[in-house]
């Protein structure tokens, strides 16, 4: 139940700044974790054959968190970068019927329940998931000035 609250978010940004501050090997793993979720989430693989889709995610994790260390990527900005990034995700939630108890443990009501679409159901796969994911690709283009992120070589 918590962990759709501005506490929770608030605790896991905290532990993970202290996390990227604390080990370099520490937060490349966490970097890894997170990005498998992330594709797993965003539901890369396949359906039918579970293992290779495991193989999959696994290989597509291990290489982009290789290339984010590689470039050298400094990550003091993650654990405000996990905070922002959960609340976004139960934002994303409110609009589902289950909602929201976002000011848990002060507050026990969920936010926009009995509303919205059903999690995981034809909404959230045809329209919500290919919009967001669309979404990011060209926000990520825009947002960043990647000549200046990326090594010269």
């Amino acid at each position: 139940m918590g962990t759709h609250s501005f506490f929770f978010a608030i605790l896991m940004g905290v532990l993970v700044q202290a996390l990227a501050l604390w080990s370099e090997l520490a937060v490349q793993i966490f970097v890894f974790l997170l990005v498998g979720i992330a594709l797993q989430g965003l539901g890369f693989g396949m359906d039918k054959n579970r293992t290779a889709s495991g193989i999959i995610n696994a290989l597509g994790t291990a290489a982009i968190t290789l290339t984010l260390f590689s470039v050298g990527v400094n990550y003091t900005w993650l654990g405000l970068a996990v905070a922002f990034g959960i609340v976004l995700h139960f934002f994303g939630d409110m609009i589902t019927k289950m909602g929201v108890p976002i000011f848990w443990p002060f507050w026990k009501k969920r936010i926009g329940q009995g509303k919205g679409f059903v999690t995981n159901g034809p909404v959230e796969q045809k329209v919500v998931t290919p919009l967001l994911t669309i979404g990011v690709i060209i926000g990520s283009v825009y947002l960043f000035d990647w000549p200046t992120l990326l090594p010269d070589h």
